[in-house]
């Protein structure tokens, strides 16, 4: 069951890596939904009830943003806020110690992100929900998903600084010429 739970985690990370070097939010979401399912899923298997019932509902949470997402509408607020209900019960009802809190705190940055238009913001918001499951992964001994969500930050770093740092920096160069 361990070998599944690293396996999974690391097929998650992949999707998540790729995720976020999308352009677009679309393809983003899809590749972002399947990868916390995969991370979900693993965490339960190696008995880390909290992060992985909040990465399913989350992972939940993300196909329903890429369901308004492809019809160019805004997810309503109160689905959103349902969803992160749902995630802070099953959170609350799932607490096994402190370290629970942190994919509490992943679940509210989570939905901050499915209702962000803006990439930068989307992106840096990724950055801070990747330390908050480093934390928590080494305490459940996900070790494989510990690995890829370095990965997954170092990928994430590098989106800020290609579309966020370079975009700006030739935007400001354009405008004095």
């Amino acid at each position: 069951m361990n070998f599944a739970a690293q396996l999974l985690s690391t097929i998650g990370a992949i999707l998540m890596i790729v995720a976020i070097q999308l352009p677009k939010k679309d393809k983003l979401l899809i590749f972002y939904g399947l990868g916390g399912f995969c991370f979900g899923i693993s965490f339960i298997l190696l008995k880390g009830y909290p992060g992985g019932i909040i990465c399913v509902i989350l992972a939940m949470q993300t196909f329903i943003s890429y369901i308004y997402e492809k019809k160019s509408e805004i997810v309503p607020k109160y689905v959103m806020y349902l969803t992160l209900s749902v995630a802070l019960i099953a959170g609350i009802y799932s607490y096994q110690n402190i370290y629970s809190i942190l994919p509490l705190a992943c679940s509210i940055l989570h939905t901050a992100i499915m209702m962000q238009k803006d990439m930068r913001i989307l992106r840096i918001l990724r950055f801070i929900i990747l330390i908050c499951w480093i934390f928590y992964e080494v305490i459940i001994g996900a070790y494989a998903a510990i690995i890829s969500d370095s990965l997954g930050l170092i990928s994430t770093v590098i989106a800020i600084y290609r579309f966020d740092i370079l975009k700006r920096s030739k935007n400001n160069e354009t405008k004095r010429k």
